[in-house]
């Protein structure tokens, strides 16, 4: 499917209306208590290392070559993720059949047999990320950047070679630039793929096309000059730039043209709250698939007439409740195959009977698992089988769709077993005339009564958490602890007027319904009021030092990852990349030139007299999107008072660490919420 180019943060501003949600299981406090937690719950619960939880992944990252002939995977070298490839041919297999439910659950996957695989680059300071895509039957495309700055340079490897030492090709080497993917053109050229390169202007990325094959950085070719200031772009069917989105203060226009020989005109502005979020062109390259909630609470699939930017007929599908998240498409039959959204998990509206026949057998043959498709051939006939569950990190198997042939090819975490790790349950609780949505995961043992627990608020904070293996969260539960989970208000999914409900909310609303899910956790009888800690990354780092700033007496202790601290100057140090969304920035945490004092009121680092509990903090040295400094300044600021936070920064790492850091953390961690809050072990 061809989508707009994602400049990463920038565009997640423009998708913050498509994510979506929905809980199945709507529990009150005691009837958690009530849910088998199975027959696990009676064994012996073992300390499972950190290491297992945050160390690489065995294998991960599979894809397919075009030709369906090879195999290629993310596996550790060195310490880091690697790519390697292997043929296909070979290698068990097990058929599946549609015949009946019972047959399929009943019939074993097969366990393939394979060797290491050989390796292609040999990336030893970063990982390779999981992002990376075959260009052709011999080339390996991946984007990475250097110790976590972000300035994202786009490399190339050739599979064919032996030499799997010989450094990967850079295919954007020009200095202090950042580069994302506009469009693999999959199926249109063998050799090209369009990027977004801000080298003319770091403020500004125009679409560039970059030959994979010749890989001269000096015949790059600009498709597109960005005199529109747009931040994202998309193509049709046929490989051509035909939409430009583009922001102007809090305002978003959607520009589309004709041809590649005619301007962009402007056909829809919006206020940044009212969303078009296109997905691909219709196979007649005519008409415009998005998801918009113009007109509507919650995001909805349409039609988008290219020429005017206005709906074509009534929306394809639209939920009741909840925001569509995506629509899918198949690039080799033309056709929309369906849309996602979550309720407690992944959810699809099938338009395609045979996609959604796929499905149905697949869906069967994991019953209680997310599947999805992460790879495919160009004939779209082989795929990648992605499975996950609360209580699993998944496997990855391969998938032919002619013959429903299904072959295991790994394990993400062959060391963690199923019977080891916690549900993960659905629950909900009231707040100033709101629901909030969250989940609850308690350890593995016998009488769930006065345990220790740790609250952990999702980063974003326009994201949202799912119903899903998360690595944190097992862990924590597997310590012995009961973690909370929830959707405050400001999350996705739930509609334009609850992700509203958080706009200038950092600190008020939004932290009042993290305090009122302790508040109903504490009802539940469920855990021991004297032993809770909260811990959170990025925002959920924020909300964490809010907590133990502004609820002083709810907690024991507080945990934080790149958190911020000052949301007074914390926008004054975002890339210069980062200067279209402040506006929108401005209007949903609040302009220091107009809210100073909402914001001084909000911000941890301006209240440390108020601070008594434990802390410890962490953050990367090279983090672009929240400085260092914010930790910095606050930690200066306890100990001037006497208090001696733990402080843990790495050099050489970003907003989001890598596995050696993360290990580190943990461990960290792990020590830091024995000590206060003295969790029982077997």
């Amino acid at each position: 499917m061809r989508r707009c180019c994602e400049i990463d943060l920038i565009l997640a501003g423009l998708r913050n209306l498509v994510a979506t949600s929905r809980l199945v299981a709507l529990l009150g406090p005691l009837a958690v208590l009530l849910v088998p937690v199975s027959d696990a719950s009676s064994r012996t619960r073992e300390k499972i290392p950190v290491q297992t939880f945050f160390g690489n992944p065995a294998r991960t990252a599979y894809r397919i070559s075009p030709d369906g002939k090879t195999l290629s995977f993310l596996q550790e070298w060195h310490s880091h993720l690697n790519i390697f490839v292997e043929p296909i041919a070979g290698g068990k297999k097990t058929r599946l059949t549609s015949e009946s439910t019972m047959d399929i659950l009943q019939i074993p996957h097969a366990e393939a047999q394979f060797d290491a695989g050989r390796r292609v680059t040999s990336l030893a300071e970063r990982d390779v990320p999981p992002d990376y895509f075959w260009k052709g039957n011999h080339y390996i495309v991946f984007r990475k950047d250097n110790h976590g700055n972000e300035q994202f340079h786009f490399y190339r490897v050739d599979v064919t070679k032996s030499d799997a030492n010989a450094e990967a090709e850079d295919l954007t080497p020009f200095p202090n630039v950042r580069s994302a993917l506009v469009d693999d053109l999959e199926g249109v050229s063998d050799t090209d793929i369009l990027i977004a390169l801000n080298r003319r202007d770091p403020h500004i990325f125009d679409v560039c096309r970059v030959n994979v094959v010749d890989a001269d950085p000096n015949k790059i070719d600009m498709v597109v000059k960005n005199t529109l200031g747009a931040i994202a772009w998309m193509v049709d069917h046929d490989g051509r730039v035909r939409v430009a989105i583009t922001r102007e203060g809090t305002q978003t226009t959607l520009c589309t043209r004709l041809n590649e020989t005619c301007e962009f005109k402007p056909v829809c502005t919006t206020d940044f709250t009212d969303s078009i979020v296109p997905q691909c062109y219709t196979a007649d390259n005519k008409l415009l698939y998005a998801i918009s909630n113009i007109n509507r609470d919650k995001a909805a699939l349409v039609l988008i007439d290219p020429e005017t930017g206005k709906e074509v007929g009534a929306p394809l599908y639209e939920h009741p409740e909840f925001d569509l998240d995506r629509l899918e498409f198949s690039k080799t039959r033309n056709i929309a195959t369906h849309a996602e959204y979550f309720d407690w998990k992944l959810q699809r509206r099938f338009f395609d009977k045979r996609t959604e026949k796929i499905f149905d057998v697949l869906d069967r043959r994991f019953p209680n698992s997310v599947v999805r498709f992460t790879g495919h051939d160009l004939a779209e006939e082989k795929f990648i089988v992605a499975t996950s569950q609360d209580r699993a990190p998944g496997a990855r198997y391969l998938f032919d769709s002619r013959t429903n042939d299904l072959r295991k090819l790994a394990d993400v975490v062959p060391a963690l077993k199923q019977g080891q790790l916690s549900p993960m349950k659905a629950i909900q609780y009231p707040n100033d005339g709101v629901m909030i949505h969250g989940y609850l995961t308690l350890p593995l043992k016998r009488g769930h009564r006065r345990l220790p627990a740790v609250i952990y608020p999702h980063s974003g904070p326009w994201a949202r958490d799912s119903w899903g293996y998360n690595p944190d969260v097992q862990f924590l539960a597997n310590r012995g602890y009961a973690v909370l989970q929830m959707n405050f208000r400001g999350s996705l999914g739930y509609g334009k007027d609850f992700w509203k409900a958080g706009f200038k909310q950092w600190g008020g609303k939004m932290q009042c319904d993290i305090t009122a899910g302790v508040k109903w956790l504490l009802n539940s009888g469920l855990i021991d009021p004297a032993r809770i800690a909260i811990y959170g990354e990025s925002y959920g780092g924020y909300a964490a030092l809010n907590g133990i700033t502004f609820t002083p007496n709810l907690y024991a202790a507080g945990a934080d990852r790149a958190g911020i601290t000052n949301l007074l100057n914390f926008l004054e140090t975002l890339p210069a990349y980062w200067g279209s969304l402040l506006p929108e920035l401005y209007a949903k945490i609040g302009d220091p030139r107009t809210d100073g004092p909402l914001l001084a009121a909000q911000s941890p680092l301006l209240h440390v007299d108020q601070i008594k509990a434990p802390l410890l903090i962490s953050h990367g040295a090279g983090d672009v999107r929240v400085n260092c400094l914010q930790s910095e300044e606050l930690v200066a600021a306890l100990q001037k008072r006497g208090l001696n936070p733990e402080y843990l920064p790495f050099d050489g790492e970003g907003h989001d660490f890598e596995n050696e850091a993360k290990v580190a953390f943990h461990e960290k961690l792990d020590a830091f919420l024995e000590e206060y809050l003295k969790p029982q072990h077997p």
